[in-house]
């Protein structure tokens, strides 16, 4: 039985209203991700992970997954130097999430999930949830892979220090596994150079103790900051796995509570 939210006729809804159902949210973006990954890849990897995340608490409790938030802000630097990147204002894309966070708070549902694959995504999604909590009085978290990646990357890649960012061995590891839509050939090596006390170069190394965005620090003529070209098929089936798992136990964490 599929949990797509547009699935649903609205009686079907007020059940899954009654039932206390979890909204699960996927948000990507379309934007460039070097030449040899789409540019759907972040709303790819945020849809799958969603629904295997449906599909694996839905043995627990109700669920449904809404259509994709793939509307986001990209920063110029991706609209100049790469066709491909489809963008909204900051303003644009808080109004819409919040809008649509909103009706879904206003039909009477009070578990919400966003479950987010773009990092420039982060700080929208920040603001959209600060001002549901005071309105609607429901608290609602976010999940970033990247986050939930760090453990198992740590341990399982191959990619040097400066390897994984974006289009990098963990995107185009999980694309490998999810879509026949890479083309490793195309792949190439931009390992991240800038590192200091205050701003690491590797997303999977620790946390930086200030914001100071990747694209002003760091170099590429091919959209591609890390080391794609060490992807594997079999690190993106493991990975994803894992992450399926993490975001499933957080998930049932978040409705019980």
């Amino acid at each position: 039985m599929s949990n797509n939210f547009e699935d649903k006729s609205w009686q079907e809804i007020g059940e899954y209203i009654n039932a206390n159902a979890l909204i699960l949210i996927p948000i990507g973006a379309i934007e460039e991700h070097g030449p040899h990954l789409p540019v759907s890849t972040d709303m790819v990897i945020a849809r799958k992970i969603t629904e295997a995340v449906s599909e694996k608490i839905s043995e627990k409790i109700k669920v449904l997954v809404t259509p994709n938030m793939w509307q986001a802000y990209n920063g110029a630097i991706m609209q100049n130097k790469w066709p491909g990147s489809l963008t909204i204002g900051q303003d644009v894309q808080k109004k819409l999430l919040y809008d649509i966070t909103a009706s879904i708070a206003k039909m009477g549902f009070k578990k919400i999930l966003y479950i987010n694959s773009h990092g420039q995504n982060l700080f929208t999604m920040e603001a959209v949830i600060r001002q549901i909590a005071d309105e609607f009085s429901i608290c609602i978290p976010y999940v970033f892979e990247y986050s939930i990646a760090k453990d198992f990357m740590i341990k399982n890649r191959k990619s040097k220090i400066g390897g994984t960012c974006h289009a990098c061995e963990l995107e185009t590891s999980l694309m490998l596994y999810l879509t026949d839509l890479v083309d490793m050939s195309k792949a190439e090596n931009n390992l991240m150079e800038y590192d200091s006390e205050f701003r690491n170069n590797d997303a999977m190394q620790g946390n930086s103790k200030v914001f100071w965005s990747t694209w002003c620090l760091e170099k590429t003529s091919s959209g591609v900051l890390g080391d794609p070209t060490v992807a594997t098929k079999k690190l993106g089936k493991d990975l994803f796995e894992y992450l399926v798992k993490e975001i499933s136990n957080f998930a049932l964490e978040y409705y019980y509570n």
